[in-house]
């Protein structure tokens, strides 16, 4: 243990990069052993989650010894619960707020971004104050929480003849395990609520069943769309991504599933709003929230080719004056956009910076903006499919998730414990190929640990988003091959 913890972060990265290696191993010799011929009896289903359910345990429980290598959010996860148990708000005051000095530990130290408020929801804060006597560990139980959940969920959402494959490969993906009781990410927790919100989604009513039977369905179906709500409103209260399951129950044939979406959707923008109209006490009047959406980039494939276009364009239609865009006289879109309240000339680089004058404004900060708007506006089309292309829950969550991820500006490898689950649930790879491949992330971190530099290669991200589509492509290949092999022999 003291081994694994005095390694480089490139070493650990790439440790568990390598681990999915056996576990793609496992995975296929749990898909035969389980093929549809040998479908497991409920008695066996439920002997095989017991027992992944014990060995995530096992192996959570030693990872809560191990000290966190290859993130620090767990440090800010504490901070924040002690600054709410303390009685201050952590929306408006930053770490390094003079208010809060009272509260500093060595903790305090390995914050990064001290200068900004807490970018997490309220149930999440909560939640770490409640965790607040334990100190780091708190965090890492509630990533070990997290990974039982999953385990749990996954084997009632996946087919019979695949729950040994999806049980344990939950309980034994390297990433759940080194985001989840190693790093003490909330998003495994997070993603186990979106988990357990499709596992409690209603059945639909039973045609030819006698009326006693059809009110007690009816009844079982409401307490059923109740517990969606809860769980997603609780995934939203986490992380945010419960909001990933509206379009998803908008999209569903049951007029009780809409009221749930649109229900969860109210939920969803009550709990935003501590992140989104707290302002930071000391310094400025944004958010947390509002940094990370308009400054942080990182391992990106679509958006960053957005943003290279947009940049383009933009030069190639004002010209540059002094390596800046002269916008004098200013465009009429850039006064709509400032009418709507948007602005441009916002501290997209940072809270310490003074914006440009307003007839010049850099590239970037033009393109970053197009950009982020046109990734929103893409996602947002993927999400209307559902409604044109409808699809089970699982799998429209899905297709939205793995858009999302592609289209986003910044993208973590916690962030994939949304993905892994649904990737076991479908029987897909792709997202598990992106799982093992997202710990490129973690290149430069050599370097920032030795001179907190933070120098990223872009090589390393554009081939990890390119190694994904191709997998994505070979996937699709294999299904269309798949249906036509099964209408000729239908014929």
């Amino acid at each position: 243990m003291t081994a694994l913890g005095a390694a480089p972060p490139s070493v650990v990265a790439s440790g568990v990069a390598a681990a999915f290696v056996p576990y793609a191993v496992m995975l296929r010799a749990l898909g035969r052993t389980g093929r549809p011929s040998d479908a497991p009896a409920r008695a066996t289903a439920a002997l095989a989650t017991r027992r992944a359910l014990y060995l995530a345990l096992a192996l959570g429980g030693v990872l809560l010894a191990l000290p966190p290598v290859l993130s620090d959010d767990l440090y800010r996860y504490v901070w924040d619960g002690r600054v709410l148990a303390a009685g201050f708000d952590p929306y408006a005051h930053a770490p390094d707020a003079s208010a809060l000095a009272a509260l500093r530990d060595e903790a305090w130290r390995h914050i990064n971004h001290a200068e900004l408020p807490t970018i997490y929801p309220p149930v999440a804060v909560a939640a770490f104050a409640l965790l607040t006597p334990v100190g780091v560990l708190g965090p890492k139980l509630l990533g070990l929480l997290g990974l039982l959940l999953l385990v749990a969920a996954v084997s009632r959402l996946a087919p019979a003849a695949r729950v040994s494959q999806a049980a344990f490969g939950t309980a034994l993906n390297p990433l759940l395990l080194a985001e989840g009781p190693l790093h003490g990410h909330i998003d495994v927790l997070a993603s186990a609520c979106v988990a357990l919100a499709l596992v409690a989604l209603p059945r639909g009513p039973v045609t030819g069943a006698p009326s006693a039977l059809r009110r007690h369905l009816v009844r079982l179906d409401r307490h059923r769309a109740a517990q969606v709500w809860l769980f997603g409103a609780l995934a939203t209260g986490l992380k945010l991504v419960g909001l990933a399951l509206v379009p998803v129950l908008l999209a569903a044939r049951s007029g009780r599933l809409r009221w749930v979406g649109a229900s969860l959707l109210v939920a969803g923008l009550l709990l935003m709003a501590p992140l989104t109209v707290s302002g930071h006490a000391d310094r400025d009047s944004d958010s947390g929230l509002s940094h990370y959406a308009r400054r942080w980039q990182g391992n990106d494939g679509a958006y960053a080719l957005l943003e290279r276009g947009f940049e383009r364009a933009l030069v190639a239609r004002y010209g540059l004056r002094w390596g800046q865009l002269d916008l004098d006289p200013e465009p009429r879109w850039l006064q709509a956009l400032e009418r709507a309240g948007v602005d441009p000339r916002a501290d997209l680089v940072g809270p310490k910076k003074e914006p440009p004058p307003r007839h010049l404004i850099q590239p970037v900060v033009l393109a970053r903006l197009l950009a982020r708007g046109t990734a929103a506006l893409l996602a947002l089309l993927v999400a209307a499919s559902l409604f044109v292309f409808p699809t089970s829950p699982v799998h429209g969550l899905r297709r939205l998730v793995f858009a999302a991820f592609l289209l986003a500006p910044q993208l973590h490898p916690w962030y994939l414990a949304l993905l892994v689950p649904l990737e076991l649930v479908c029987g897909r790879v792709a997202g598990l190929g992106f799982a093992a491949a997202i710990y490129v992330a973690y290149a430069p971190l050599d370097a920032w640990a030795r001179g907190r530099t933070w120098d990223v290669e872009p090589l390393g991200p554009a081939l990890m988003h390119v190694f994904v589509v191709v997998l994505l492509a070979l996937e699709a290949a294999l299904a269309w091959r798949t249906r036509t092999e099964t209408r000729l022999h239908e014929r």
